[in-house]
């Protein structure tokens, strides 16, 4: 959930003061790089991260962009070298394409694609609120906070042992540690001042890198940490202010970015931007969706979809495929259900089920954006391309190379679709 943003991955982110840093966590030794400032000298407005201060640009309702019906028309493309697509993410922030993979992130110019910068760490995991960027770089004992801005990059790299995690919050940090079995949530402010510190259960388990997430939506610090191995550890929710859990807000899950939580007995998803939509119940919720809040929900079971009345929980139609496989769902658009399931796209019509066609998909992957009629959608034929997908009659209206392999992640702001493989960085245009 960084910012102002949306991002998916498939298999797979000129100020010249030399002041010093005014933070410091824990016990670190920065190693500044020269004609850089720090975090506390940049602008100071900012976007709090998880709140929308102001709309993500084209962003509509639950993964709607303003315009699909045309190609996406490619701006520009720049080489990439040593890099694990599979491990990244891309972000568009501050006139910057981000990229990140889990050993560089790089900022091209939106305009150019000129690289602005580059930084370099390993094991990357990268959190962006623009203007502000944190990066922990290393594991264990050998973990550094790496900050970054947008515009200047690397401003400032201090060791930080045990550091799994860090989010840029009102110029301050929030950071996930885990030292033996102790696991503790810090909360610092722009001087550097620790704010609170909270301790999680303990753990005596190794925590996957890979797997943390991390965010803040309203006033809540949301935390994935390993709900497989201990679910008591899971998915924790403490107060942003004090670090205090919070017993009145309940995250159930956390799935590619967004939040499924539970305030008061109201159920919200919030997007990878941050953005809010209630959905008033635990049922299925779906990546692309044009009425996230309406009558008409879903269930899975194994091998078949429901469609429930919301207010009485009433079966309206169920979708079982000709053979048991699984159904995996991918949007709610215009009146129809679009589903995947033995190698097709189908599209399911919302009033009683009905099959009104099918498409050939390979898997069910998709850059989950649609505008209010046409669904993105990759296929694997002779390299990766997008495809632009009629929901109302399965036809494909448009067809774009976006990659040579399938590894690959991508973001996008609304109106430009920022595409990073293994080999090349590209920006299209969507409207």
């Amino acid at each position: 959930m960084a910012g102002r943003v949306e991002d998916f991955d498939v298999e797979i982110p000129r100020d010249t003061s030399t002041t010093e840093p005014a933070r410091a966590w824990m016990t670190g030794s920065s190693r500044r790089r020269a004609g850089a400032v720090p975090w506390v000298a940049l602008a100071l407005a900012l976007v709090v991260l998880g709140v929308l201060a102001a709309p993500v640009p084209g962003m509509r309702d639950r993964g709607l962009v303003p315009a699909l019906s045309s190609a996406p028309q490619p701006q520009w493309s720049v080489a990439l070298h040593s890099v694990r697509a599979a491990q990244g993410q891309v972000w568009i922030a501050d006139q910057r394409v981000l990229a990140a993979s889990g050993n560089a992130l790089r900022a091209a110019d939106l305009a150019t694609g000129a690289i602005a910068w580059e930084m370099r760490g390993n094991r990357l995991r990268c959190s962006v609120q623009a203007p502000e960027i944190a990066c922990v770089s290393g594991l264990q004992e050998q973990a550094e906070l790496i900050e970054l801005s947008t515009h200047a990059g690397e401003l400032d790299r201090t060791d930080m042992p045990h550091l799994l995690f860090a989010v840029p919050h009102q110029r301050g940090l929030i950071g996930l540690w885990k030292q033996g079995d102790e696991v503790t949530v810090t909360r610092t402010d722009l001087t550097g001042r620790q704010v609170w510190q909270e301790h999680l259960s303990p753990y005596s388990g190794p925590i996957e890198w890979s797997e943390v997430r991390m965010a803040v939506v309203d006033d809540v610090v949301l935390l994935s940490l390993a709900r497989d191995a201990q679910p008591d550890l899971g998915i924790a929710a403490l107060d942003v202010d004090d670090g205090v859990a919070r017993s009145n807000v309940l995250a159930l899950s956390e799935h590619d970015g967004e939040w499924l939580v539970n305030t008061e007995n109201t159920l919200v998803v919030y997007g990878r931007s941050g953005q809010p939509w209630p959905v008033g119940s635990a049922h299925l919720q779906m990546p692309v969706d044009d009425d996230p809040g309406g009558e008409l929900v879903f269930d899975l079971t194994e091998t078949s979809v429901q469609a429930r009345v919301r207010s009485t929980d009433e079966t309206l139609w169920e979708f079982v495929p000709g053979e048991p496989a699984p159904v995996v769902p991918q949007a709610r658009l215009d009146g129809v259900l679009v589903v995947w399931s033995e190698g097709q796209l189908r599209g399911l019509d919302l009033a009683d089920g009905t099959a009104r066609w099918q498409h050939p998909s390979e898997a069910p992957m998709c850059p989950c954006y649609a505008d209010g009629r046409v669904l993105a959608h990759l296929t694997w034929r002779d390299g990766t391309h997008l495809q632009g997908i009629d929901v109302t009659n399965g036809q494909t209206v448009w067809e774009v190379p976006v990659g040579s392999s399938r590894s690959l992640t991508y973001g996008t702001d609304g109106t430009h679709l920022a595409v990073a493989t293994d080999s090349t960085l590209s920006l299209w245009q969507l409207d």
